[in-house]
């Protein structure tokens, strides 16, 4: 979709201030229940990476049919507007051909499309192509600045230097083409890459990408590892890396505060630390409100609001189903009353609760401001 102009890009602040107020509402009254204003879709586990934090790579499910994700991309504009956050994710995006035409199409239907690649496949003529979707952003996950560490977590020996030209390619067809299409890169905090985190940051940003978010990893997705098993692996960080993770993140948060353009704020970062730390997550906001926020779209199918817990649907039903409808439902109305006292404080910068200033931050991100 074109770029947003002035008229559009207060379209979607009304759009989030809206949301924000009945979210306010609701938590309080129980009505006005709030559209949501971030999709995720999970359209295919395909990915030739092997990544150590995660095992997508390892599942041999068959993707779904096109006209299921049309369908439902057509219902999630249909109720939210042109102006709703419907990011595509994976898998890799770009090793399905059925995944990037999902893309192209979200990009027809939202001023605010975007997607997340770990650059593995992008050249300089796929940079282009990218960039000329006119997509709200494009996130680039690199997790190190050195061949030893970032090979070693994605399980390849030319990974590094492979994202690290992704990125060059995609910063240099958006300038070339005078592009509004934000290039972000996406850390993964873990015990491996420990030494390098901060320098991701300065890297990246002074190669010219527009900002850069960091989120502690978890239990590896798409694996039956309890959190004690996790806790246990090469992945966390042992208590004599604790000085490593404080030095890290009191550098990170010096640079945030020195105007480096990073999602996370302040207060997130040191939740971060708290995690990493084995310390208790207090974000100070209060439980989760994920199911008023975000719908989760997994590769099967299924609808959740937060994939901890069942799913409220499947996209098949939506054949027949509204999906404004579905989040009305018995499922939905129950999930809510349990996850309301969910006392995990997440911390994915997609998917954790965020004050008005976090959604400011974001907004300036993605979009900009009035110029």
């Amino acid at each position: 979709m074109a770029v947003m102009n002035i008229a559009q890009k207060l379209q979607l602040f009304w759009f989030y201030g809206t949301h924000y107020l009945m979210k306010f509402i609701y938590l309080r009254t129980g009505k006005m229940l709030p559209k949501p204003i971030n999709f995720y879709l999970q359209t295919s586990f395909r990915c030739s990476a092997r990544c150590k934090m995660c095992f997508i790579w390892a599942r041999k499910d068959p993707e779904l049919p096109y006209k299921y994700w049309k369908n439902t991309i057509d219902q999630i504009v249909a109720w939210c507007g042109p102006t709703v956050k419907i990011n595509l994710t994976g898998g890799e995006v770009l090793e399905s051909e059925m995944s990037y035409r999902v893309l192209k199409y979200i990009a027809k239907k939202t001023f605010m499309a975007g997607f997340t690649t770990n650059g593995y496949f992008v050249d300089r003529k796929k940079a282009r192509e990218l960039i000329r979707l006119n997509l709200s952003n494009i996130n680039v996950s690199l997790d190190g600045v050195t061949d030893k560490t970032v090979n070693f977590i994605r399980g390849k020996d030319d990974f590094f230097q492979r994202t690290r030209n992704s990125i060059e390619y995609l910063v240099d067809e958006k300038n070339k083409s005078k592009s509004k299409t934000k290039i972000i890169i996406k850390t993964l905090i873990m015990a491996p890459n420990l030494d390098e985190i901060v320098d991701v940051a300065k890297m990246t940003l002074k190669m010219g990408v527009n900002s850069i978010y960091y989120q502690p990893t978890y239990e590896p997705l798409e694996s039956d590892w309890s959190e004690n098993q996790f806790k246990a692996s090469h992945l966390w960080p042992t208590k004599d890396l604790h000085p490593k993770i404080n030095q890290a993140m009191d550098q990170l948060i010096q640079l945030k505060k020195g105007g480096a353009s990073m999602i996370n704020s302040v207060n997130h970062l040191n939740g971060i630390r708290d995690y990493l730390l084995g310390n208790h997550v207090n974000t100070g906001l209060g439980n989760c409100d994920i199911d008023l926020t975000t719908m989760m779209f997994k590769q099967k199918g299924q609808i959740h609001f937060c994939d901890q817990y069942l799913p409220i649907g499947n996209i098949k039903d939506l054949q027949r189903k509204k999906l404004k409808d579905l989040i009305q439902g018995s499922q939905a109305v129950k999930l809510r009353k349990i996850m309301r006292k969910c006392g995990k404080n997440c911390l994915s910068p997609c998917f954790s609760k965020k004050s008005i200033k976090d959604y400011l931050n974001i907004y300036s991100n993605l979009v900009g401001w009035f110029g």
